[in-house]
């Protein structure tokens, strides 16, 4: 017979174990199998009968808060890592500075596109042109046969005036070598066109236009006679007897003139004692064109004679003394004098 080594023969278990273990056993069973023992649950709601929503609701925003957290620790953790390269702390170097210069960028270019130059339009005679102040005028009415508004001359111009008014320079007829006198000629003449307000400038526009051309008007405002203007243009050669000559011949000649239109104008026939210069006869000359209706520099002392035979009353010497005129008279004759025996 085999004795065990717990001294219990096989075969024969012990009663009191094996009940013991099968009890626990059947006892396990009955709680899983009991329905009073499970755990009710809410179908709406989802949690167990007699929960609170609030407890379920805060375990998932912790859930939640916890896992975003840990995505922004790995992020940042990812970031810090990504920095500590060379090549990355370059790049966000370079992006921070071109960030930082596209303003100033914007605001240089601004500058630039105002400071910069603004194409100047094509000057004309119009931008020259001005009218006398009448109210500073003895004689305000209009001028006769005068076309266009007078412009200003060149020496009245600043300097930077006269580059506005200045057009290209002329092309030097050849490019190397000492010019001959007629080529500087052509290069002053052709200068002279460009620049409209040269003194000669209406001068070589109208001999170039022909004895056929448009009308042309200098200084004044006044057309220009091109047969006057031709014989201007043709060299003239002179000595200095014939300059002598010709002067004494012109002075006398005026001399002539000017008793004669005294005569004619003035109150006892003579012209004023004291100041009765060349500003006495223009201003002589401007009150007989105005009374004709005919041009200033046209008035010769047949005109004159002409308007005293109308039965015009004559006027006083006293005054038609230079020292009387206003600036604004003396700069109006002095424009109308220049040229006067080319129109």
């Amino acid at each position: 017979m085999v004795v065990l080594r717990n001294g219990k023969q096989p075969g024969k278990a012990n009663d009191q174990e094996t009940g013991n273990a099968t009890a626990r056993l059947n006892l396990k069973r009955n709680e899983l199998h009991d329905p009073a023992n499970k755990e009710t649950v809410d179908p709406t709601s989802g949690l167990p009968a007699g929960g609170s929503a609030e407890v379920g609701n805060s375990t998932t925003e912790g859930n939640h808060s916890k896992q975003a957290d840990a995505k922004k620790t790995k992020l940042d953790a990812s970031e810090t890592k990504k920095r500590r390269m060379p090549g990355h702390k370059k790049r966000d170097e370079g992006n921070a500075t071109s960030m930082n210069q596209a303003p100033e960028e914007n605001e240089s270019k601004d500058q630039n596109s105002s400071s910069e130059p603004q194409v100047s339009r094509k000057r004309t005679r119009k931008d020259l042109e001005f009218e006398w102040d009448r109210s500073q005028l003895r004689n305000p009415r209009p001028t006769p046969e005068r076309v266009l508004l007078p412009r200003r001359p060149e020496h009245e111009l600043t300097e930077e005036e006269k580059d506005l008014f200045n057009g290209p320079p002329p092309k030097r007829p050849r490019a190397k070598g000492r010019l001959n006198a007629y080529e500087k000629d052509q290069m002053f003449r052709e200068g002279a066109k460009r620049n409209i307000a040269h003194n000669f400038h209406e001068l070589y526009i109208c001999f170039d236009k022909g004895p056929t051309g448009s009308p042309t008007y200098d200084e004044g405002g006044f057309q220009l006679d091109f047969r006057k203007v031709a014989n201007w243009m043709k060299p003239q050669s002179y000595n200095k007897q014939a300059m002598v000559n010709g002067m004494d011949r012109a002075l006398k000649r005026a001399q002539e003139e000017k008793s004669r239109m005294a005569a004619a104008f003035f109150e006892g026939g003579q012209a004023p004692e004291d100041g009765g210069g060349l500003a006495t006869f223009d201003l002589l000359k401007d009150k007989v064109s105005k009374d004709l209706d005919i041009a200033w520099h046209k008035v010769t002392p047949a005109k004159v004679e002409e308007w005293a035979k109308k039965g015009v009353p004559k006027e006083n010497p006293r005054d038609y003394v230079t020292s009387t005129l206003t600036a604004e008279e003396r700069r109006r004759f002095l424009s109308m004098n220049s040229g006067s025996s080319l129109k």
